[in-house]
This record gives C-alpha cells, structure tokens and sequence, in this order.
C-alpha cells in the first residue's frame, strides 16, 4: 500500500466521521425545533411527583419527574420570562433535567412563573395545559439532615442519620446504626439551623448524648440520679449553650382503632435545662409535676421555652394515659441567672379542640407552627394529624394550606422564615417523605413540592422513612467514620445535677427531697 492510498482511505474515513457528525447534528437540531402538528388536552398532564402549581425556591435541584401518559415518545418544555427554554425529548417517560441550565433558568427568573410545557406522542403528538410554578427570591436553606428508619411500626433495626444539599442530588451518611451494633438513634437538633452544632440520642447500645459544638464531639450521660430518663426532643438555645429536653416514661400501644394500629403513650415527663459549658442539668417546679410536661423548643429571642402539657395520667387508667390532650404552654426563663418564670398557656386542648404537639417558632418570631391531632402527641400514627400556624402577636391560629388527607407531622422551620419542610404520608398512606412549602410574611402558605430526586421513581421502591427533617444551612462538617468511631469507643460521661434546685419527686422527673 503506497502513501498516497493510505492518505485516501484516512480521508475517507474522516469524511464518514464528518458525515455522521453532520447527521447528528441536524438530527439534535431537528429535535429542538418547535412542535406545530400536536392535538391540545384540556387537563393537565399527569406527572409524579406532583409538581403542578407549586412555589419553589431559585436554589432546590432539579424537579425531575415522570409522566404517566400513554406514548412513546416525549417533549418537555421549560421556560420562564429571562434566559434560554430547556427542551428534553426522550422514548422515556423519566424526565431528568439537566442541573446546571436548571440553575441558571432559576437564578434569572426570581419573582417570575416557570411553564413547562408537556407533549406526549403515541400515534400523534399530545399537549398538554402548561403547568405554571412560581420562583420566589427567598432561597431555602443549603442541607437538609434527616434520620432514614427502616421500619413501619415500632421496630428498627436499620437507621442512618443522613444529610442532603437541596441544591443537588448529592447526600451523604453521618451516622449508620450499623457501624455501632445496631444502637437505636433518634432527635437530632440545631441551634438556629447552625450545622456547627447538633445533638443526637444514641440508645441501647453505646448509649449517651452526643454533642458537637466548638468543633469537637462529646458524650454524656442526661440521665442523672434525679432524673426519670435521658433527655429527649432536644431544643437548643439560641446562643447554642443551653438545651432544653423533655424527661418522660414512654410506652408503645396497640390499639384496635381503624388506621392506628399503634400508638406512644406518654406514661410521665418532665422538662429539664443541660448547660453545655458546665456539664449541669436543671429544672423547676413549674415544669416538673404531676402533668405531662413534654416537647420543648426554645424562643428565637432565647426568654422562653414553649412546649406542650396534659394532665397526669392515671395509674391503670389507658384512657387517660393514651386518650388526653395537650396544650400549647410556654414559661420565660433566664438561663444565665436559671430564673424560672410562671407557666402560661397560649392554646389550650379545650379551646382548640384537639390535642397540640411539636411546637416549632419561625426564626423571625412571629409564627409557631403546631401539629394538631384528636389525641396524645405522637402524630406519627395519627392519619388525621394536620399542621396549623399561629400569629405569635394576635395568637390567632388556622391549620395551614398545606395538608392532606394522611398523617403530616414533624416539621422544622428554614432559617429565613419563608420554608418548612414537614413528614407526610400522602404519598402511600404508610411511609413518611419530606415535603416542603413557602411560608410568606402573612403568614400564608402554598402548595407543598416533594423533595426531588434524580431518579423520579425512588420513592416508589424506598421501603423506609424520612424522619424528623431538619433544615440547617450548611453542611454539618462531620465524617461518617469519626462519627462512629467516637460514639463506639467512648463511654458517655456523667451530668451533674444542679444543686441549688429542690423539687419534689411529683413525677419522678426530679427525685430530689425538698430541703428544710
């Protein structure tokens, strides 16, 4: 083979290449060409997740969904007032959206509608009615921390303490129960959505507190000679040297109720103060009788604990102990001088009819949102459980634009105070999902989005629970491996108990004896 030939057939097969790239080409420019020939619907396409008229913050990840429309191929359309309008077709109803265009579409159009346009082809194409989000300029905190449980009912062995940037797909595990012989582990918190600091309840095995602040981790034990239990339903204070828990015994019930087949009895609790820096516990009186003091969250401003309260429950007695209602309380308490206030009640059971549970205060003060129930305060299992905003000023409560005819529980405010993510069974009745909503200044809120996922199907094979979703807005700085090896191998050290306290031993909450 001469030169010349071999220059001839490396021509040609620059020219096949040329060609094909060619094809290509006109074949992806063809494919962003606008659809003229098309019958229109008259109803909206049907997608899941459900993404219709929705209000979404100008930094979540993509909304990647799937169209559950007969057909083989698909168009979707996206586009806003600013900036170029995405076109993805695909033989696959799975729309996945590209996140960086996504991004850039979102950041130009603060303020303005989104439109998403769907066509679906069978023997001819098909669109459908536009969709219309809205982009508001008040972005939604950076992470998300949540516990994953694997379990319906009561038992589970499989847990992970799990964070996720709402900006992507990208999540990362700061703890798998796994790693640590299957230690139960449960209410982790921050103060003021400040990832530098949190607190979570490691149970049964290597039990103990785990605190991180000031950049390093430590183990203690809240369960002290005086008190019934270790602290649970942390809340931090705002400076992020004090945090409140509740003290309780606890018992799971089985119940013959329709849609409750199980329910968590608040047998006794209490509520205590832990002082990080001096490794303290505290109490008072007014928070420690024979009522069931229980759920405390610490005010933005760092004068009050707010929490719930129900009568005490009667020895033997299930329908006091499963069947009581709970008020929304809050007492003023200065932790620098441990000045305990006088308990006031803000929303009682009796004037709200129904039970009130998981009090949570907007960072700018003006809101607390509650869930509210027929009964107790585990609304978890209570397929009735809706959320309601109250007007810290007026005390004026609604229940929130936000339910559904399923369990809505736990829920946790952004640090701007225009988010909250809360858990839902909507979806399936059965298993809990985050999903979030905009809150505006009124105090209005709007149609919840479910937390997107790249794969749009992931939750219809997710056998397990998002629990107790936490918005902060940064990444916690924790690795998995430090995480564990430090719960694994340190045991937890004791608390004291502050000793200038004397309260009586009303419901086992302090078992101290009231001096002379």
């Amino acid at each position: 083979m001469t030169p010349y030939s071999s220059l001839s057939m490396m021509s040609k097969k620059i020219s096949v290449r040329i060609v094909f790239f060619l094809f290509f080409m006109i074949l992806g420019w063809s494919c962003k060409k606008e659809i003229k020939n098309y019958t229109s619907g008259n109803r909206d396409a049907s997608i899941f997740p459900d993404y219709i008229n929705v209000v979404i913050p100008p930094n979540i990840a993509p909304l990647n969904f799937i169209i559950n429309e007969k057909g083989n191929r698909y168009r979707v359309e996206i586009y806003s007032k600013n900036g170029e309008k995405m076109r993805i077709e695909s033989s696959s109803p799975k729309i996945e959206i590209p996140e960086k265009k996504w991004h850039q579409l979102l950041d130009q159009n603060k303020r303005n509608p989104l439109f998403v346009d769907i066509y679906v082809k069978d023997r001819q194409w098909k669109k459908f009615r536009s969709i219309r989000d809205s982009i508001v300029d008040e972005k939604i905190d950076d992470y998300m921390v949540y516990r994953m449980v694997h379990a319906v009912y009561t038992y589970s062995r499989q847990i992970e303490v799990c964070q996720r940037d709402l900006g992507s797909f990208s999540e990362s595990v700061l703890f798998d129960n796994a790693s640590v012989d299957y230690a139960c582990v449960n209410c982790h918190s921050f103060p003021q959505n400040d990832p530098s600091k949190m607190v979570m309840h490691v149970r049964k095995e290597h039990p103990g507190s785990v605190i991180y602040h000031s950049g390093k981790l430590e183990k203690v034990n809240t369960r002290t000679p005086f008190t019934m239990s270790g602290g649970v339903y942390p809340s931090w204070s705002p400076d992020g040297n004090y945090i409140a828990f509740a003290v309780l015994k606890m018992v799971p019930v089985f119940t013959s109720r329709k849609n409750k087949i199980i329910d968590l009895a608040d047998q006794a609790s209490d509520l205590v103060v832990y002082d990080v820096r001096k490794n303290q516990m505290t109490t008072s009186p007014s928070v420690s009788t024979y009522s069931r003091e229980n759920m405390p969250f610490w005010s933005p401003d760092g004068k009050w604990i707010y929490y719930i309260n129900a009568p005490e429950a009667k020895k033997g007695d299930l329908e006091s102990l499963l069947h009581q209602k709970y008020d929304l309380m809050r007492i003023s308490f200065d932790a620098a001088s441990n000045r305990w206030g006088t308990p006031d009640t803000l929303l009682s059971s009796k004037q709200a009819g129904m039970s009130i549970t998981f009090p949570q205060i907007s960072p700018d003060g003006n809101y607390l949102v509650f869930t509210g129930t027929d009964y107790g305060y585990f609304t978890i299992y209570h397929q009735n459980s809706d959320l309601y905003i109250l007007d810290l000023a007026t005390r004026e409560y609604r229940k929130m634009d936000v339910n559904s005819d399923c369990a809505e529980s736990y829920h946790s405010w952004s640090s701007n105070s225009r988010w909250i993510v809360f858990s839902s069974k909507r979806l399936d009745k059965t298993y809990t999902r985050p999903f979030f909503a905009y809150v505006d200044q009124y105090g209005r809120s709007f149609k919840p989005f479910l937390l997107p996922q790249k794969d749009p199907e992931y939750y219809e094979e997710l056998m397990a629970n998002y629990n107790r979703p936490e918005l902060v807005t940064g990444k916690v700085n924790l690795s998995e491996l430090d995480l564990r090896d430090f719960i694994y191998k340190n045991d937890a050290k004791s608390v004291g108990f502050d000793p200038s306290v004397s309260v009586d031993a009303l419901s086992g909450a302090t078992k101290m004896v009231k001096k002379p």
